[in-house]
């Protein structure tokens, strides 16, 4: 299930102006890859100038053109983009990169990426796009422009009025790509980058309704869903979503019950069990499970609960918390599960803090390509090793257990 709202603006630099040049799609792709970097812990600005450059060369057009959106992941996928302190985005069209902006440019590109169009049901289309965005992944859009474009988009973005009906009463003036970056289900609006500078609409972005983008896109392209520069594991890029408050818990829950990461499709399985019974409950369900009894076959309930404080905090409990959990669960009062849960929800102070960098590294590595359980050992001893958050960053760029980053 998606959040109500997301917004990846954190994410974005400063809005360029493409000004008379027919350059969207470079600034379009640009942005998509700055969002990547900078969810990657790389706060890098990538350079729209040979990007737009690059596409023009890869489908033989001339001058001061634009392409379509294909030539995009096409230009990433085959040269990559360099920086724009390098190649500034004010560069004049006509000139052609040299050997050493492709040579930086080689060093980050976009390895995959997926496309899709309007569904019959425009609301599908919808709703997948939110669900790309809600993974911090950015979607490339084109639309149709229309000269009333600037009297609508006054004012903040959830406030941006459109016709849905102006394509059919009306001649577009042309076309133009932009980035989906966020949303709003109580607006019911898209939130979308333009590359028109920043004093144009909000602060350089607009909105458009969820209906507009449903029946009035032309083409829709969803970038980068594994993004892999050279020699680099991104935190966050991409293939990792910003956890919802119920995947937040059952990660949390797996740190402390098993010592490791979430894999992918128990994150989701039990996050719906979150949603429907709370959070408690998972853990019940996880000492019922093979890898419990694998993990903890010969084990009363004071060592599970040991364990628990190994795994959250890097350290074993004090005598009277664990004889005080042990007796409660003995009594049953309450489950070992629950028991458990209750001393994760209790963490203060540099406890706190360890189980908040647990987390925020297991989330990284659930949606590692190539994560599985045959990687659980060695990811459970990798998470072992962090306890604060300046750890984290270190620590996910190098999962030796799963080989070198492609």
């Amino acid at each position: 299930m998606n959040p109500s709202s997301v917004d990846l603006r954190p994410n974005m630099d400063t809005v360029e102006d493409q000004g008379v040049n027919n350059a969207c799609t470079g600034y379009a792709g640009a942005k998509a890859m700055d969002v990547f970097y900078e969810r990657a812990g790389q706060p890098l600005v990538f350079s729209p100038a040979y990007l737009w450059a690059k596409e023009r060369i890869l489908t033989s057009v001339q001058g001061n053109n634009g392409v379509t959106v294909g030539a995009i992941p096409a230009a990433l996928q085959a040269f990559g983009v360099c920086l724009n302190s390098t190649l500034p985005d004010t560069t004049p069209f006509d000139y052609v990169p040299t050997d050493a902006d492709d040579a930086e440019a080689a060093n980050f590109k976009c390895l995959s990426h997926e496309g899709y169009g309007v569904d019959i049901d425009g609301m599908k289309t919808v709703e997948r796009i939110k669900t790309s965005i809600a993974k911090g992944i950015p979607v490339l859009l084109t639309i149709y422009v229309f000269v009333s474009m600037e009297t609508r988009c006054t004012g903040p973005w959830k406030f941006h009025q459109w016709d849905v009906f102006e394509r059919v009463d009306n001649m577009p003036i042309g076309s133009h790509e932009v980035v989906i970056i966020g949303f709003d289900d109580d607006s019911a609006r898209f939130l979308l980058q333009n590359s028109w500078g920043m004093f144009w609409a909000d602060g350089g972005f607009f909105g458009a309704p969820y209906v507009y983008i449903g029946d009035n896109s032309i083409s829709i392209m969803q970038v980068g869903l594994e993004m892999r520069p050279a020699g680099v594991r991104p935190v966050n890029a991409g293939w990792r979503p910003d956890m919802t408050p119920a995947q937040t818990q059952v990660q949390q829950a797996y740190v402390a019950y098993f010592g490791r990461p979430a894999d992918p499709a128990g994150l989701d399985y039990w996050a719906g069990v979150v949603e429907a019974a709370g959070a408690a409950t998972i853990l019940d369900g996880f000492a019922a499970s093979d890898e419990s009894k694998a993990l903890y076959p010969y084990s009363t309930t004071p060592a599970v609960i040991a364990a628990a404080y190994q795994n959250l905090f890097n350290r074993a409990p004090d005598a009277p918390g664990l004889e005080f959990w042990a007796t409660q669960v003995a009594r049953g009062a309450i489950t070992l599960g629950g028991a458990i849960y209750a001393v994760l929800q209790g963490a203060q102070g540099t406890d706190a803090d360890a189980v908040a960098a647990k987390v925020e590294a297991a989330g990284v590595l659930t949606y590692e390509p190539g994560y599985d359980t045959a990687h659980i050992p060695a990811a459970r001893a990798w998470l072992a090793g962090i306890t604060t958050k300046a750890q984290v960053q270190p620590a996910v760029q190098d999962f030796n257990f799963l080989g070198a980053p492609a």
